[in-house]
């Protein structure tokens, strides 16, 4: 999924600082893009291999993308 259509939805209805839920997380676009906005992500996928794969993503960010997630906690 392009990561502009979480972060329009992210912007249009969480607040900053707000948690995103995603119970289909898949690839963990959503709970990215939500991190890089200030808000907490939180993702959830029945699949080992997704949560994998979605666990290295959010470990990728920027480290300033996660340094202001951590900051915020």
């Amino acid at each position: 999924m392009p990561e502009a259509l979480p972060r329009r939805l992210i912007l249009g209805y969480a607040p900053p600082l707000g948690i995103v839920l995603d119970p289909f997380g898949g690839t963990g676009t959503t709970a990215a893009a939500a991190k890089a906005l200030g808000r907490v992500g939180i993702s959830a996928d029945i699949s080992p291999a997704y949560i994998r794969l979605a666990a290295w993503r959010s470990t990728s960010l920027p480290d300033t993308v996660r340094r202001r997630a951590a900051s915020r906690r």
